[in-house]
């Protein structure tokens, strides 16, 4: 998920949406769960600092598919370079 946030980031998203099959990972970042293993703490932090970045974030529970992320907008004039 970091990876695919940094992604659209860099593509110049202003939305995102996140479905995911990990009912644990997504109630952690919508905090109806708290996250208290240390070994994902820093996960949980890095992925809350990217979503502040985009100017919406919609983030569901799906139990019948895996991690997808949608961007809804893109800026059409960003471009990218590597």
């Amino acid at each position: 998920m970091i990876a695919g946030l940094e992604i659209l980031l860099e593509l110049g998203a202003k939305d995102v949406e996140i479905r995911g099959d990990s009912e644990l990972v997504i109630k952690q970042l919508t905090k109806e769960y708290k996250c208290v293993k240390e070994n994902w703490i820093i996960y949980f932090a890095t992925t809350t600092a990217l979503l502040k970045h985009f100017d919406r974030a919609n983030i569901q529970h799906h139990t019948w598919q895996f991690l997808i992320l949608v961007v809804v907008h893109v800026d059409p004039i960003k471009q990218v370079t590597r």
